[in-house]
């Protein structure tokens, strides 16, 4: 058996640490053992708890991660926890590793692009520089593994290096449709949501990269009263979205939702998926969405138009930023809802997007990675 170490930064309820349980729900337990260890305390109780229920131990690092950063030596924790393979996720693990474990075999999982991300969430300067910090540190290590296609090749074009590619995947046991109309209309109920109006929904942090704003804009110039916006999640822009939204009672905020039964019933609910997001990896929100048969109307941005190559019957792309071509999609969905028919996407879905492969081709990549370092 071989030990694999999982390096985050922390254990959010987010997309990358979705991926991540959805890679442990998957992973091989009589080959590989593994341990989370999170370089801050910053751990969901609710992810906590579902570790804990597979068996797979956590470990927080109780230190400055400044100091671990700089000062190698400081780390007791993780200079003696005698992993086979180190597997990172996220700025400050790759840093870790970087400093620590560059010669140690090691996997890092890409899962954005540091000049588009980085200079929204961490303005101008800050962002920048850490972009440039991270791209330097990914362009220095073995193995690394974007969670898409589009964020390679994009790799490839701004930074001159390709990594390699797998993608995203999804728990196709608890994201799925509802196939009776009469239970759909039992969860409006459930979630006070109107049952006479079209439900569109965007689920992800409430932050500029995700441009929800977009969104409130445009239903803010809806002219049809039969459609409702809901907003579910948190974060710096909520209260400016809050205060653009306060006019227009179609519009519905609900808040963080840490529970991930929660976020599948809303979905579950409502009738077409929106995202208007400047950039993604490769989006969780929309793999879920799609999962509950849900169309999804997005922005053209590569990950999405990834996706839209392999279903575009499932999918309408608007041009990023583009509010008049996004009123003008809904509109004639409005005019023509029984067109969109996607309980044949499962299938796509299934064979582009499940964990079980995701875990399946990470585990080859442990094998290959053991292999070339003589521990196998």
């Amino acid at each position: 058996m071989y030990s694999v170490i999982y390096l985050v930064p922390s254990l959010k309820n987010k997309g990358p640490t979705s991926q991540l349980i959805y890679l442990l729900a998957n992973l091989d337990k009589s080959l590989f053992c593994p341990t989370v260890i999170s370089l801050t305390d910053n751990i969901d109780d609710n992810i906590y708890s579902e570790l804990k229920l597979k068996n797979i131990n956590v470990i927080k690092i109780n230190q400055n991660i400044i100091k671990t950063i700089l000062l190698p030596g400081s780390s007791k924790t993780l200079k003696s926890s005698r992993a086979d393979i180190i597997h990172s996720q996220g700025l400050l693990a790759d840093l870790v590793v970087f400093r620590l474990f560059k010669k140690h075999p090691h996997i890092i999982s890409i899962r954005n692009f540091p000049h588009q991300d980085y200079p929204l969430k961490f303005g101008q300067i800050k962002g920048n520089l850490l972009a440039q910090i991270h791209s330097k540190v990914i362009k220095s290590l073995n193995n690394p593994i974007t969670c898409s296609q589009s964020l390679a090749k994009k790799f490839c074009n701004n930074y001159g290096f390709k990594p390699e590619a797998i993608n995203n995947g999804m728990d196709l046991y608890r994201f799925k449709p509802i196939n009776k109309e009469e239970e759909k209309i039992e969860l409006k109920k459930k979630l006070c949501l109107p049952l006479k109006k079209k439900v569109f929904i965007t689920c992800s942090s409430l932050i500029l990269r995700k441009n929800v704003q977009l969104l409130v804009c445009a239903f803010n110039k809806i002219k049809q009263t039969n459609s409702t916006l809901v907003i579910v999640g948190s974060g710096s822009e909520y209260k400016n979205l809050i205060n653009l939204a306060k006019d227009n009672p179609n519009i519905i905020f609900t808040g963080a939702k840490n529970d991930k039964s929660n976020i599948i019933e809303y979905l579950q609910a409502s009738d077409y998926y929106l995202s208007a997001s400047l950039s993604e990896g490769m989006p969780n929100s929309i793999l879920e969405a799609l999962s509950c048969a849900l169309p999804c109307i997005v922005s053209d941005i590569p990950s999405h138009r990834e996706i839209y190559n392999i279903m575009p019957h499932a999918i309408n792309l608007f041009a990023p930023n583009n509010q008049e071509e996004l009123l003008s999609i809904i509109e004639k969905l409005e005019n023509n809802l029984d067109s969109l028919l996607l309980m044949d996407s499962l299938e796509i879905i299934k064979s582009n997007f499940d964990a079980k492969q995701m875990a399946k081709k990470y585990q080859e990549k442990y094998i290959e990675v053991l292999s070339k370092n003589g521990k196998l």
